[in-house]
């Protein structure tokens, strides 16, 4: 019923927007394009708790979600989905913001 009502999100923030799906999709291409690169310390844990994680979860997904959202392929990926899931939500008017950042492609 709540999906089917129209909705106005006016302060969404994109790296704290991404599903689950999606991280997981940005952390399998970040480490085909940098296997060496190591991850935030219970990145793994983290994702196959999803929803049942700790307080502290979210504060140590940042770390994860910074590090795989560096490059031009991932910011791009990472903004169509949030837009894609915000709208199978029902959002009809997004304002979503990120702050620009220097990565591997991104001046």
């Amino acid at each position: 019923m709540l999906k089917s009502l129209p909705k106005v999100e006016l302060h969404a923030h994109l790296n704290g927007s991404l599903s689950c799906e999606t991280i997981e999709k940005l952390l399998e291409y970040h480490k085909t394009q940098w296997p060496d690169e190591t991850m935030p310390e219970g990145s793994e844990t983290w994702l196959a708790t999803g929803l049942q994680g700790t307080l502290d979860d979210p504060f140590r997904a940042f770390g994860l979600i910074h590090r795989i959202t560096d490059n031009t392929w991932a910011a791009s990926q990472a903004t169509k989905d949030v837009i894609k899931e915000f709208y199978e939500d029902g959002v009809v008017y997004l304002e979503l913001r990120t702050t620009p950042r220097q990565g591997p492609g991104i001046g």
